[in-house]
């Protein structure tokens, strides 16, 4: 059996990881937009619209596709969590911690308005 101690860590790190990649793709879909308008604006070139509302909509397909991978390393780290095994381990802290802040990224992007399936 792996060492619990590394175990907890890496299933930590990985929902640290996804939470950076939420944030990211939230900044992403803001610079996007205010691109596309600011395109629209400067009554640019269709074609330069056109292309980033094209990358808008890939930004918002990403969204979708990391808060499920959110979901699904929180629920391997809260299994880790609850698991007999890791019990007294000095990392359950941090990893405690972790799971408090996905969680809560998790229920705001569901009470959002955002879209969910990569639409606007």
């Amino acid at each position: 059996m792996s060492n619990p101690s590394r175990v907890v860590n890496i299933k930590t790190n990985v929902v640290k990881r996804i939470l950076k990649d939420v944030q990211v793709v939230h900044v992403d879909i803001q610079d996007a937009k205010e691109r596309v308008q600011t395109r629209i604006n400067n009554q640019e070139d269709e074609h330069e619209v056109e292309h980033q509302k094209f990358v808008l909509k890939h930004h918002l397909r990403a969204l979708p596709d990391a808060l499920n991978r959110l979901q699904q390393a929180s629920e391997d780290l809260q299994s880790i969590v609850d698991n007999p095994v890791y019990e007294g381990l000095p990392e359950l802290e941090s990893a405690k911690s972790v799971l408090d802040t996905a969680k809560e990224v998790l229920e705001k992007e569901q009470s959002s308005d955002a879209p969910k399936n990569g639409h606007a």
